[in-house]
């Protein structure tokens, strides 16, 4: 797992569009459908080809795409996706795995 960690505004999203745009296998994942639209409408007027992105209430839905528990996702705003998975609590504290 890669980690792209940058102050708002720094560039993160345009990051995630270049990777969707040179893996076009990797979906961008979401908040929103109205984030889903600017993310698909950016980067269009920047000249990169990606898959729409889908939102986190889409996560279910992959398999319906071809999509399984060894496929890759992008996943923008890591911290919004916290929330919408705890259904809005705030998160203190998390670890992870660095060697993956």
């Amino acid at each position: 797992m890669n980690i792209i960690a940058k102050n708002r505004g720094a560039g993160k999203t345009l990051d995630l569009i270049q990777i969707a745009h040179n893996k076009p296998e990797l979906i961008i994942v979401c908040s929103s459908e109205i984030e889903a639209e600017r993310i698909f409408a950016y980067a269009d007027s920047e000249g990169y080809k990606i898959n729409k992105p889908i939102t986190y209430d889409a996560l279910p839905d992959l398999s319906n795409r071809g999509m399984n528990a060894w496929s890759e996702l992008l996943i923008d705003n890591l911290d919004n996706y916290f929330k919408w998975l705890t259904k809005g609590m705030k998160v203190n504290t998390i670890t992870f795995t660095t060697n993956n």
